[in-house]
């Protein structure tokens, strides 16, 4: 029999009162959210949205509940068997799913523009709300790391719909004479890697998140044969490659700093 767990319900009039000031955002994967299909209450002026969030090769549903009138979201998770993943408790694990599925909101057509406002306050609420709390208790912020880039990456600009393993490549202790791949993507192991040289210091952030966002548009935008050839980086490719939104900021760098890049990170 399904259960429902406990509701998140962040109102951003009151400042999320209803948020307890222990809880802040689960630091592990969550897993991978889509959202799914939707419905309006034209009467209640209430939008109800399904959605799934995969974690250990399971599909588990979730349901996000918009309230026009009242300015409240509540989020639901049907299963809880999706909690014993985690040794936080149910609620912390909550206030981040929250986040995750709201911030696919706006990019998901089907959800009516005031609902996708409403979605989008409560995001800057409880976004500011984690901020607070971090700040409050710094050891216990970590790095996102790849997997953390991934989801973000997912939900922001692919709806959460995408579905890959990601992982740091391994260094070849031999320098590259002309260039490298900064990342590639296996469609047959559904796996991205990244190349480790990228993990240095002088390396920008926005320069290892493009290259994750790069190998997520060859599974979202696969080749295409035209003319009798593969095309990999075709037309629908580049042009989901450049709603990055810092596509051009990570291009100037690479080609100003790529050379720096042919030799083999040092140890240690």
């Amino acid at each position: 029999m399904l259960s429902v767990t406990p509701i998140l319900h962040p109102a951003p009039r009151e400042s999320m009162k209803s948020t307890p000031e222990s809880v802040a955002l689960p630091t592990r994967n969550l897993g991978t959210v889509a959202l799914g299909i939707g419905v309006e209450d034209f009467e209640k002026d209430v939008f109800k949205l399904l959605f799934t969030c995969r974690k250990g090769g399971f599909d588990f549903l979730g349901q996000l509940r918009l309230d026009y009138r009242q300015s409240r979201v509540d989020v639901e998770m049907f299963n809880e068997g999706y909690f014993g993943y985690f040794e936080e408790d149910q609620e912390t694990i909550m206030v981040g799913l929250a986040a995750r599925s709201l911030a696919g909101l706006g990019r998901h057509n089907i959800v009516p523009e005031k609902f996708r406002e409403l979605g989008k306050d409560h995001l800057i609420n409880l976004k500011q709300t984690t901020r607070t709390l971090n700040r409050k208790e710094p050891e216990a912020v970590e790095e996102p790391g790849l997997q953390g880039m991934f989801d973000r990456l997912n939900a922001e600009y692919f709806a959460g719909k995408l579905d890959a393993r990601i992982e740091w490549g391994r260094e070849v202790k031999t320098p590259n004479r002309r260039s490298f791949r900064f990342g590639s993507y296996d469609a047959a192991k559904n796996l991205i890697r990244i190349h480790p040289r990228l993990d240095q210091e002088f390396v920008p952030q926005v320069v290892l998140e493009s290259t994750i966002y790069h190998e997520m548009c060859h599974q979202a935008c696969p080749p295409v044969k035209r003319n009798g050839k593969w095309q990999t980086h075709h037309q629908d490719f580049k042009k989901k490659e450049r709603e990055y939104r810092q596509f051009r900021e990570a291009v100037k760098w690479e080609k100003t700093h790529w050379a720096k890049l042919l030799t083999p990170a040092p140890v240690g």
